[in-house]
């Protein structure tokens, strides 16, 4: 009978060198009484993601006892973005809804990183920080790596003309690869988000803004009103009615975890 404690040596191995390749890749700014460059010991860098396939595709066909191990070993190794991904294969395999896999599975697929400038970034911006947790799982699952297609980075995923708007009015110094940073992607994350909230004063409306702009946003609000089934209709950018009903979902599943 296998223990939840043994893995296979080949699962070690590979999130060792994930957790070995991070290591290196920790930012850190002295003289910062704000805290704005401090993020936690073990952080991320853009040559992450080549470590990342090779240890998902080895859990691709284990059994769920085996997936279990690997998820323990990703958790324990401090690899929230590749134990959430683990967490929502394991869910699957053993055929669980979200109701009924246990608070402590939920808490593993939806996690909670950089948990003190979350917390900080979300109240200091008027968010709940869950609702901020859920915006980040969707953009780049926690994955501090993460750029997209379309130039967006970070846990975030803003795009540098967005970021260099935000610094401008937080009064920082601002180059494209600080967006890389955590404690520079939370805190301009939280910004323009709580920035939309405000302008549209519906979750709904303020992702479709966040994901496709304010004015894309506008319209389909002018189209659909409030209610959030006549707004995600009303939304004609599969990307961004794919995403805003994602990001909700996320939240209700977060909600049903942490409180």
């Amino acid at each position: 009978m296998t223990e939840y404690h043994r893995i296979p040596h080949a699962a070690t191995h590979l999130i060792e060198q994930v957790t070995e390749h991070r290591k290196s890749a920790t930012y850190q700014h002295e003289g910062d009484p704000d805290g704005f460059d401090t993020v936690r010991t073990v952080s991320f860098d853009k040559g992450t993601s080549k470590w990342l396939a090779p240890l998902l595709e080895a859990a691709e066909d284990q059994p769920p006892v085996e997936l279990l191990a690997y998820l323990r070993e990703a958790h324990e190794a401090g690899l929230p973005d590749v134990g959430a991904r683990l967490a929502v294969r394991l869910r699957s395999e053993l055929g669980l809804t979200y109701a009924e896999a246990p608070k402590d599975l939920m808490r593993l697929a939806y996690p909670l990183d950089y948990v003190t400038l979350l917390d900080s970034e979300a109240r200091a911006n008027g968010i709940d920080p869950l609702f901020f947790a859920a915006l980040i799982r969707q953009e780049s699952f926690w994955d501090a790596d993460a750029g997209s297609h379309a130039g967006a980075l970070g846990l975030t995923q803003v795009i540098p003309p967005t970021g260099e708007a935000i610094a401008q009015s937080l009064g920082v110094d601002f180059v494209p690869s600080d967006l890389f940073r955590p404690a520079v992607s939370l805190k301009f994350g939280a910004n323009y988000i709580s920035g939309q909230l405000r302008a549209f004063g519906n979750p709904y409306h303020a992702l479709a803004a966040y994901n496709a702009g304010p004015g894309n946003a506008q319209r389909w609000a002018a189209l659909a009103g409030d209610a959030p089934a006549d707004f995600a209709e009303a939304v004609d950018f599969a990307e961004t009615q794919g995403y805003v009903i994602s990001v909700m979902e996320h939240y209700a599943h977060y909600q049903a975890a942490y409180r």
